[in-house]
């Protein structure tokens, strides 16, 4: 169960009528945190039942799903494999092995490279599909699961999880009670697991979703899709808020100002963000902090924390120095003076 933290700082919002409050996937301890780790828990325990003796799963090189997928994998018993779509051309020119790729690989992952265009080209479920016939015919019966576990199954770990916040809020004071939720969307299925938490449970409380990609029909028309799975007929229009304003230059790319918002939150009060994920929503979050307040449900926000941080270290060293500099360039690295010690 992780805590919901209260944020003290004035990092976030120059308005000083909400109050923000953070719970931490991110430090959820289970395989280097992160919100994946709720939905295996679901998808995995299927995969076990069925028997299968390994998963396949597929997501962007430095994809958080896939590293978590491999390392739960691995606990359990069963082999992995990973199709991981890269940002090059031609396969043979992707050299990064680090972030969670590197992870990847220290789990034994089987990993499977395919470019971005034929990745869009033939589409996430045809390749899983594909993978997993060309794994039958050498007598490995794998179990499937969609880009960041985000299907019915997986659902079930978020849906779950307001459970788990409801049950904090009522140790909650009336006037810090949660009245609205925001959390970072890429492949749908948390943001999709929370609304429909929310509206089953009954919980006052608004969820605002921020895209990193695709745009705002894409996630409505996805989760109408896992609710109708789910046997429940609703529009999710009505149960979430899609906000696809806070992209900036794409997936896993970011704007110099986004990178700003990271360091001046994490030295603000320690919490690390990623450029590809949480980035972009707390940039978003901020924004709408100071901008558009009336979209709010109330003043009381909830920012759940996905993790992803070791995305971070999975970005090309030209971008990073470019952004950062070197050592000598930081206003905060100094020559230690020993001479009088």
């Amino acid at each position: 169960e992780e805590t919901i933290n209260k944020d003290n700082s004035s990092s976030t919002s120059s308005s000083s009528s909400f109050q923000l409050f953070i719970k931490r996937d991110d430090e959820s301890g289970a395989l280097l945190g992160g919100n994946k780790i709720r939905k295996l828990e679901f998808l995995l325990a299927e995969a076990i039942k069925e028997k299968k003796e390994a998963v396949i799963t597929i997501g962007g090189v430095q994809s958080n799903h896939c590293r978590i997928t491999a390392g739960a994998s691995r606990v359990l018993g069963l082999k992995t494999h990973l199709i991981l779509r890269t940002e090059t051309k031609n396969v043979e020119d992707e050299t990064i092995s680090t972030g969670n790729t590197l992870l990847d690989r220290m789990s034994g992952a089987d990993i499977h490279l395919i470019p971005r265009a034929n990745y869009s080209e033939v589409g996430q479920y045809r390749l899983v599909e594909g993978l997993k016939q060309q794994l039958l015919k050498k007598g490995i019966d794998a179990y499937p699961i969609p880009v960041g576990g985000s299907n019915a199954v997986g659902a079930w770990g978020y849906i779950n999880a307001v459970q788990e916040l409801k049950q904090q809020l009522e140790y909650m004071s009336e006037e810090n009670k949660i009245t609205d939720i925001v959390v970072a969307t890429g492949s749908g299925g948390t943001a999709e697991g929370l609304a429909l938490g929310v509206h089953l449970s009954g919980l006052p409380v608004k969820v605002h979703a921020i895209c990193v990609c695709d745009d705002a029909d894409y996630f409505y028309n996805h989760a109408n899709d896992i609710f109708s799975d789910l046997g429940i007929k609703m529009d999710s229009r009505e149960i979430m808020n899609v906000i696809p304003d806070y992209i900036g230059l794409g997936y896993g790319k970011a704007k110099q100002h986004e990178f700003e918002a990271q360091k001046k939150i994490a030295g603000a009060t320690g919490v690390l963000t990623d450029p590809t994920y949480t980035g972009k929503a707390v940039t978003g979050l901020c924004h709408m902090l100071e901008k558009r307040q009336n979209e709010f449900k109330g003043k009381n926000i909830l920012y759940w924390h996905t993790g992803g941080l070791f995305g971070v270290f999975g970005r090309p060293m030209e971008e990073i120095q470019a952004y950062w500099g070197s050592l000598k360039d930081s206003d905060h690295v100094h020559t230690l003076d020993f001479s009088d010690m």
